[in-house]
């Protein structure tokens, strides 16, 4: 138990947890009931999907009782009133058309903020668009602090504390590499959702662990159709996402002006995809990529550093 003064003290917890990512066995999850799962339009109604979406839905339920174990700590140990607790992921739902594409159903997240209790906002949903790239500057805000200029996020406190967030924003989104070297880049308006393709391929990428999963069995073939150099999807009347219109005459103006602020962007940010096919990163190692005051690390060479 924390004595008064150490609950006073600042502290930043960070939490990962596995449930949710696949495999979701029925040893490891209470399945929900096929039948009783939403199938989400940009997956076909069938009983791949449905046994695929009843075991994710399942993972979902054991996720929530261990996030529900962390807040009763926080409140038993720590003091509400000034604790801030953010419940986020990192990308979308592990799904054929979700993660591992650009797509909304890939590039959304969960996030759910409780402020201060003394700030005594009652709870509720906002509709405003934010960033992952919002974090920093937030918590930072909570602490009393500034990210500085030249952040691409923005702090949300305003929001969470009932204010009222931006209309509309632009967002931009990058892939480079999952499984594969695929590289896509968009820019997403409350309007429309604009991709380009920087290199051939099929339609969709899948990742191992979706090209393995029961929803891919009931996929079919038609995602290895070659894709388009550029993607326009209307979000107030496609918010699916289903229908590429960018090749229709009538939006010739929108796709030049969102490939623009696209290229404006990605000069601004530096990104080196603008010189060329990105190399292939290294794979991982622990010695590689540990922190340099750690004994055994090894250079990019290969060299172990002195113990």
């Amino acid at each position: 138990m924390r004595n008064r003064r150490e609950r006073s003290r600042p502290f930043l917890l960070t939490v990962g947890m596995w449930e949710v990512h696949r495999p979701w066995p029925a040893e490891d999850y209470t399945h929900a009931d096929p039948a009783a799962v939403e199938v989400p339009p940009y997956l076909p109604d069938n009983a791949h999907t449905r046994e695929d979406l009843a075991a994710f839905y399942g993972a979902i339920r054991q996720l929530d009782a261990a996030v529900g174990h962390v807040i009763d700590a926080i409140d038993r140990h720590c003091d509400p009133d000034r604790t801030a607790v953010v419940f986020t992921t990192d990308h979308g739902a592990a799904l054929p058309r979700a993660k591992g594409t650009l797509y909304d159903p890939g590039v959304e997240v969960a996030l759910i903020v409780r402020p201060p209790a003394a700030w005594e906002v009652p709870p509720g949903r906002r509709g405003q668009a934010v960033s992952h790239l919002d974090i920093l500057p937030t918590l930072l805000e909570i602490a009393e602090g500034s990210a500085g200029p030249g952040h691409e996020g923005r702090s949300i406190v305003p929001e969470l504390r009932g204010a009222a967030g931006p209309r509309d924003r632009t967002l931009f989104f990058e892939k480079s590499f999952h499984d594969r070297y695929d590289p896509i880049r968009a820019v997403r308006t409350s309007e429309y959702k604009y991709i380009r393709n920087f290199t051939d391929g099929p339609a969709l990428v899948l990742a191992k662990d979706i090209e393995e999963s029961p929803s891919r069995r009931g996929f079919g073939d038609g995602h290895l159709a070659p894709r388009p150099p550029v993607e326009l999807y209307d979000l107030r009347n496609d918010p699916w996402e289903q229908q590429n219109i960018a090749a229709e005459h009538a939006m010739a103006e929108t796709v030049a002006s969102l490939d623009d602020r696209l290229l404006r962007w990605m000069r601004e940010t530096g990104d080196p995809l603008l010189d060329g096919p990105i190399p292939v990163p290294p794979r991982a190692s622990r010695l590689i990529d540990a922190q340099d005051d750690l004994p055994g690390r090894s250079d990019r060479s290969g060299t172990p550093h002195p113990m």
